[in-house]
């Protein structure tokens, strides 16, 4: 199951007195200390959750809707809905999603895993998670041994002239004669 989250709208929750926003597929929400954010992520967390109680938010109020796409279809949320996020993967017979094993908050300054996740998730996958350093691997491993080995100086690119390089300087060479 596809979930993304396409719109939020609060009013009146805690210091906001209206925001509405889409959000991209990764989201920095920052500001000085009392401006709202912990209110907007716990407002969040009520709306889509059943098993918000388990962890310790607190009663702010305020009213608004998060707003998912599941599969393609639009579902609103608010902290009172009946039906929460869990009711879609329970219809699907499916149970959480895998993607949902890797669910992190942020809140407070501190790291909240999904308790939930089968198999928990420790310090190392927090860090692998946040890090991409196996993207980071991918790419490196694509770009020749020759390219890695080569470096910018005076404006000019400077390696071992085999390969690209070589091929480059042959070419440079070429143009000034």
């Amino acid at each position: 199951m596809s979930v993304f989250i396409r719109e939020i709208n609060v009013e009146n929750l805690g210091p906001l007195a209206r925001l509405s926003f889409k959000p991209a597929r990764l989201n920095l929400i920052y500001g000085r200390n009392e401006q709202g954010k912990t209110c907007l992520v716990e407002f969040v967390i009520r709306s889509l959750f059943r098993k918000s109680k388990q962890w310790r938010l607190r009663d702010l109020g305020g009213s608004g809707t998060v707003v998912v796409a599941l599969d393609g279809q639009s579902q609103a949320f608010d902290p009172h809905s009946k039906k929460k996020l869990e009711d879609f993967w329970e219809q699907d017979g499916g149970g959480l999603p895998r993607d949902f094993s890797k669910l992190l908050v942020v809140k407070g300054g501190e790291l909240v895993l999904a308790e939930d996740a089968e198999g928990g998730a420790d310090k190392a996958i927090v860090k692998r998670f946040l890090s991409n350093r196996e993207v980071l691997d991918r790419l490196e491993s694509k770009i020749s041994t020759t390219i890695q080995q080569a470096r910018v100086e005076n404006r000019r690119l400077v390696g071992p002239r085999r390969g690209e390089i070589g091929r480059r300087m042959e070419l440079e060479e070429r143009l000034v004669q």
